[in-house]
């Protein structure tokens, strides 16, 4: 998925961002509430770290969980991240996703920089929709 240019629509009394404010809300080390439908059609969720790069979101998870079938499956997804503190604000990513193997050096990568983003704590936020039909096991969402 690609964040979607603006104009955003803010979501109840949550601030408006613009597009600085949400790419710098977005890239911050958050944990991302990955939504997804199961096989019998329920909705299911699960926490899962993401990186934020050139206007995709890119997770990893193993190929043969739950999580990762469904989203071969269904090929669609749906990413919030939200802030934890005041504001409170919120960003919902939805749409097709790109389901694919990793190469073993960019998930060292993408590994190596969540850590590198978890030391150095909590920043920025935002509210979003997906507009491309990309899909990616290791989740560009």
């Amino acid at each position: 998925m690609h964040l979607a240019e603006p104009p955003f629509k803010a979501m109840g009394p949550q601030p408006p961002f613009d597009t600085r404010s949400l790419e710098t809300f977005v890239s911050a080390p958050r944990v991302g509430i990955l939504s997804y439908n199961k096989r019998d059609g329920t909705p299911a969720q699960a926490p899962i770290w993401y990186r934020y790069r050139d206007g995709r979101f890119q997770m990893l998870t193993s190929a043969t969980s739950p999580k990762a079938k469904a989203l071969a499956r269904e090929q669609k997804a749906c990413l919030t991240i939200q802030d934890e503190l005041p504001p409170y604000r919120a960003v919902i990513v939805d749409g097709a996703i790109d389901v694919r193997a990793v190469d073993p050096d960019d998930e060292r990568s993408l590994l190596r920089d969540r850590m590198r983003q978890s030391r150095r704590g909590y920043r920025g936020q935002t509210s979003v929709r997906s507009d491309d039909g990309s899909r990616r096991l290791r989740g560009d969402l």
